[in-house]
């Protein structure tokens, strides 16, 4: 090789620095290149995850739109009862709406329903107890009002004292859980079940108390005893309607929230059973790692 030392020293570092220069060269390209690689198939791992998506949400959406058609299909039918049960005393019977008939039957079991549904709810779900204690309790106290006519045989009017003792321990037992009465309302505020029962509230102690006014009806029809059979007939079955809507929206509401008591426990089964599975591996592993170290010191 021609030249001094020096020269062969420079010629050596040059071949060396190309050397270096070629094999970063050739490690930034594999690097690319699996970049590349992983960049295609997390694209088409999402791709996939998308369709599968797109393919999944139309059958979640119709199965939605289903369940709420049929809602509205049984809501319809059920609150024809109403309108049958009146006609069955006004036109079948002929008897119209009294204190005996299917209509005042009708109401009486209904609320009765939808009172021990909250008292039901009460025993099974202690985050609920106090504020089902005070609805059920409601729903008890205008019970013991539709039986007046039964109550009319002591006094006229009696039955405001056992109403008002019936209401009076209510209080005083949901009051045995008061730190749970304020957020179990507010649940109940944001329930969508909840909202038939206030709907139905406010058609039998508003709508229907106004719409049935006396003095209305004698002011369109001119028969004070016609008059008052049209009264009668209108605000009966508005209450047994909005008596239709408080047990329908009752039944709802503590249905889902028996379901929502019961889900912690299965969960807490499901928790025991994995922290034993997990206790059981960890041990199986120390056992395999002990049995490892006892091989490498023999």
């Amino acid at each position: 090789m021609p030249g001094g030392p020096q020269s062969r020293i420079n010629f050596f570092q040059q071949i060396a620095a190309l050397a270096a220069n070629s094999s970063r060269q050739n490690e930034t390209g594999a690097w690319h290149g699996r970049r590349l690689t992983n960049a295609f198939f997390t694209e088409g791992m999402h791709n996939d995850a998308d369709n599968t998506t797109s393919r999944a949400m139309p059958k979640a959406e119709i199965r939605e739109i289903l369940k709420a058609f049929g809602n509205f299909i049984f809501l319809s039918l059920f609150l024809l009862i109403s309108p049958a049960l009146v006609y069955l005393d006004s036109v079948v019977l002929g008897y119209g709406i009294r204190e005996h008939s299917f209509t005042e039957y009708a109401q009486e079991i209904f609320l009765f329903v939808a009172a021990i549904a909250f008292f039901l709810l009460a025993c099974r779900n202690k985050d609920f107890r106090g504020f089902a204690i005070l609805v059920g309790g409601f729903f008890g106290a205008m019970l013991i009002r539709e039986f007046d006519a039964l109550f009319d045989r002591v006094w006229h009017g009696f039955w405001v004292y056992p109403a008002v003792a019936w209401s009076l321990g209510m209080v005083l037992l949901a009051a045995r859980y008061r730190q749970s009465l304020l957020p179990a309302m507010a649940s109940a505020t944001r329930s969508h079940a909840f909202v038939f029962v206030m709907i139905g509230l406010a058609t039998v102690l508003a709508y229907s108390r106004v719409f049935g006014t006396g003095s209305l009806w004698r002011a369109v029809i001119a028969e004070p005893d016609i008059a008052r059979a049209v009264k009668d007939t209108v605000q009966e079955g508005l209450e047994l309607m909005g008596y239709l809507l408080i047990v329908y929206g009752s039944i709802r509401f503590v249905g889902a929230r028996l379901r929502s008591a019961q889900a912690p426990r299965i969960f807490a089964i499901d928790r025991k059973i994995a922290l034993a599975g997990a206790v059981n591996c960890d041990v199986e592993a120390a056992s395999d790692a002990a049995i490892l170290r006892q091989r490498k010191t023999n």
